[in-house]
């Protein structure tokens, strides 16, 4: 791959949902070659592996600054259309994926070809993909799609309660309690919902299972508080990969171990790749970090199923855990000959 220094205009960067383990090899090469770099905002868990080298700018000062959102917006596409008439153009980086819940993507790309801006967008895994995966549902044929402050401004829903529904960018009180009451107009009082609450407050992440379960404990008290049910709770205790720190996993598979203690129904989720990040024989490391999260109580993750030896461990694991009653999955896995 050429130098992304050596390409002119602007590059757009999908960071992904979670910590380095979920970068594409693209996202993480240009984020090496890189001298410098605008963020939309530092709090994403990604910023912290940025490679030292890389000077950081980011636009979190405008969220103070500014009335409101679309004005944050517009004075971020404004900037970055300045710094992509530079020779060297500008790298910007987002949360996710550039076009997916993401205001300034769009915006960006409308404005720079309308002033024959080079672009280039290099793509990162959103948020919808870990969602669909918690949940355990195909997206397809009719799950809609709705940012929670577009849906606060209306007063009836315009989807069905009988069609499942992904409402994004749900950031504080304020803005859960308007969407509440759209919703009400239509769903009844104990509609199923479910969410995943990633182990991560303000500051950077938590490296340690007792950081981890500090910051886990605080959320969940907090979503209990509103009136969530503890089952409905998908607590992430976000794995790093152990290339770079060694007690990574096991403080994530103590910290699932102990939340679960701690929250009797709750669950636990995780990304299962981010643990083998950078090492040689990958999917060894994800089948035996995913046995050890299994018997520490995990019953939610982020994984390939065409990984015939990753699904086998997977189904003997819970076999053996008491996560697969009576071994019902295991045994209908051997008799479609899904196991290896």
């Amino acid at each position: 791959m050429d130098n992304v220094q050596n390409y002119p205009g602007i590059k757009i960067l999908g960071l992904g949902p979670g910590s380095a383990g979920a970068l594409t090899l693209q996202v993480w090469h240009l984020l090496q070659e890189s001298t410098e770099i605008w963020l939309r905002t530092r709090h994403h868990p990604v910023v912290a592996d940025i490679p030292s080298h890389v000077i950081i700018h980011s636009f979190d000062s405008l969220y103070e600054s500014e009335n409101d959102f679309p004005s944050v917006y517009s004075s971020i596409v404004e900037k970055i259309i300045e710094l992509g008439r530079r020779p060297e153009g500008v790298v910007y980086a987002v949360p996710g994926h550039p076009f997916v819940a993401e205001a300034t993507g769009f915006e960006i790309i409308r404005r720079a070809r309308s002033e024959g801006i080079k672009t280039l967008v290099i793509e990162g895994l959103s948020f919808l993909e870990p969602t669909f995966t918690a949940i355990g549902i195909d997206p397809f044929p009719q799950t809609l799609l709705i940012d929670a402050l577009e849906l606060a401004l209306l007063h009836v829903p315009p989807f069905p309660p009988s069609a499942p529904a992904v409402i994004a960018q749900l950031h504080s009180r304020s803005v859960a309690s308007e969407v509440k009451l759209t919703l009400n107009a239509i769903y009844p009082d104990e509609h199923p919902v479910k969410l995943i609450a990633l182990a991560q407050d303000e500051g950077p992440p938590p490296v340690t299972a007792a950081g981890k379960l500090e910051t886990a404990s605080r959320l969940v008290e907090k979503l209990v508080d509103s009136g969530m049910e503890l089952d409905d709770i998908y607590v992430d205790p976000l794995v790093f990969p152990v290339g770079l720190d060694s007690s990574s996993a096991l403080a994530a598979v103590t910290a699932m171990r102990e939340v679960m203690a701690r929250f009797p129904g709750v669950h636990t989720i995780c990304g299962l790749t981010n643990v083998s990040y950078g090492l040689p024989e990958r999917r060894l490391l994800n089948r035996t970090f995913l046995v050890g999260a299994i018997a520490n109580g995990l019953d939610a993750v982020v994984i390939d199923p065409t990984d015939a030896q990753l699904m086998s461990a997977l189904f003997s694991a819970e076999a053996v855990f008491g996560q697969d009653d009576y071994c019902l999955k295991f045994l209908d896995a051997v008799q479609a000959g899904r196991l290896c």
